[in-house]
């Protein structure tokens, strides 16, 4: 698991969760996935556009090589100084706030956003823990985003499709 350190501070929470949900895909998953890149990719040589006939290609690949392999396992923290995801720690005053979307069995997530507009936001997977637990230790360091009660678009996206 992990080991507490002095600069971290006290962990008051910790668990593990995978990298990515790997998505039991079928036939018919495949063969549609590969109809929408070659009619991406026509359209791209039609329209001369080559960079995105390049990107399309790589998100491809992307997407490929993500199902041949499995997700690795992150350790999460929620210390007395910040948060720690495998070894990046994050201190608080680098966080702008956090909401949770727990609605078993599609969403049990914990979503922090950050005060800097080049860092994007951060996707825990809750696994097993309590959500009111979690918001309990969160809420004495963080802001919570109360507005928000769903998890955001791009998500219920890569979700639908299989992503």
């Amino acid at each position: 698991m992990i080991k507490e350190e002095k600069n971290y501070g006290e962990i008051l929470s910790s668990w593990n969760f995978s990298e990515y949900e790997n998505h039991l895909r079928s036939k018919g998953w495949y063969m549609l996935f590969f109809v929408i890149v070659v009619l991406l990719l026509i359209y791209a040589l039609t329209t001369t556009n080559f960079l995105f006939a390049v990107i399309v290609i790589l998100a491809t690949m992307i997407i490929l090589m993500r199902t041949k392999y499995e997700p690795k396992l992150v350790n999460f923290a929620i210390c007395a100084n910040g948060l720690l995801v495998d070894e990046t720690f994050y201190a608080y005053d680098e966080i702008q706030d956090y909401y949770i979307v727990y609605n078993p069995p599609v969403s049990k997530e914990l979503y922090i956003h950050f005060k800097s507009v080049w860092h994007p936001r951060l996707t825990i997977l809750l696994q097993d823990q309590n959500p009111i637990q979690i918001r309990e230790l969160l809420s004495d360091y963080l802001e919570e985003d109360m507005d928000k009660e769903n998890e955001p678009v791009s998500e219920s996206f890569r979700k639908y499709f299989k992503l």
